[in-house]
């Protein structure tokens, strides 16, 4: 009988082993971020920031293009053989082989580098500021959760206390301490408690799942937050933040550098209303002998009807936008003051 008993003990107690295991795994798969692991997370989650780091990548081409030359061009002609005739007949033949190199001039290639540069650190300045507002998203929410957190304990243990006083207050009402109406009044006052409970509950569902939307997790994703709200920064007066913003701002920067951008390409588009000359040499080959004859030549088109106007007038505005930009960013700045 005693073995029977044993085994029934131990199937009996298979529920409570399997429940204290899932209690277990639920506890540990509670993700316990710190701020700066939320921000890394959000950094590396975050398709918006890759996808504008690709951005930035194809702004670097522009720059490595900026650098290269245009290529020379081959080109090979022949004519006059007589391979119809009998027999062939190659007196009047020629061949040519010609090499043409066109020659940037007027500045063309310096200010097309100069102009891919800058659009470059723009997007590099740009990409920057993209990451420190999303630091600054993350930090922010990863503030409110744990506000909420706080805010929610606090509610629960108000709520607690009430209700206890409710409970002291129904032996009072049996004691004739205290009558019926009064404890109405009481009860009235617990439902404002748990409302107020229910409330903070929301508000930390809400939070938690802004958290994640910035990093990039499921909202069924379970996390646990914990922030010092104790304060141990330097407070810099307001003329001194203000002026380290102008100098530091990512944003701010990336508008100087896109208005540096726009000046040098204005230049490049004056640049190209000078016609590219192309210079070659030739060699040719003319029968019955086929002696070699060298050659030299230059091309160049003449700016007629086209003097690049439709560039020039494009880059000049937009240069003229990017300044307007840059002053309201400028504007902006000091506004966040």
């Amino acid at each position: 009988v005693m073995p029977n008993r044993k085994i029934i003990l131990f199937f009996a107690a298979l529920p409570i082993l399997f429940t204290a295991q899932a209690s277990k795994a639920q506890t540990t798969d509670t993700l316990s971020l710190s701020l700066t692991a939320a921000r890394q997370i959000a950094i590396e989650r975050s398709a918006a920031l890759a996808a504008n780091l690709y951005r930035l990548h194809a702004a670097e081409a522009d720059t490595i293009g900026a650098h290269l030359y245009p290529n020379p061009e081959l080109s090979v002609n022949a004519g006059s053989f007589g391979l119809l005739q009998k027999p062939v007949d190659n007196s009047l033949a020629t061949t040519s082989y010609r090499l043409d190199q066109t020659i940037p001039i007027a500045g063309q290639m310096s200010n097309h580098i100069l102009a891919a540069r800058e659009s470059t650190e723009a997007a590099r300045r740009t990409y920057d500021n993209q990451v420190f507002q999303t630091k600054a998203t993350v930090k922010d929410s990863y503030i409110d959760a744990a506000y909420a957190q706080i805010n929610i304990g606090l509610a629960r243990q108000n709520y607690d206390l009430f209700a206890k006083l409710v409970e002291g207050s129904k032996a009072q009402l049996h004691a004739g301490a205290i009558s019926e109406e009064e404890l109405t009044k009481l009860e009235l006052t617990e439902l404002t408690y748990r409302q107020a409970l229910s409330d903070a509950e929301q508000s930390l569902m809400d939070a938690m799942n802004s958290l994640k939307q910035t990093m990039g997790f499921d909202t069924s994703v379970p996390i646990k937050v914990q922030y010092d709200f104790q304060s141990s920064g330097y407070l810099m007066p307001k003329d001194s933040l203000e002026r380290v913003a102008l100098e530091q701002r990512a944003d701010l920067s990336a508008s100087e550098h896109t208005v540096k951008a726009a000046e040098h390409q204005s230049d490049l588009s004056h640049s190209n209303a000078w016609p590219a000359p192309s210079v070659g040499i030739e060699l040719d080959r003319d029968g019955p002998d086929f002696q070699n004859l060298l050659g030299a030549g230059i091309g160049i088109s003449i700016p007629i009807f086209n003097r690049n106007q439709d560039d020039i007038y494009r880059s000049e505005s937009n240069e003229r936008a990017a300044e307007y930009d840059y002053e309201a960013a400028r504007i902006g700045v000091r506004g966040d003051f």
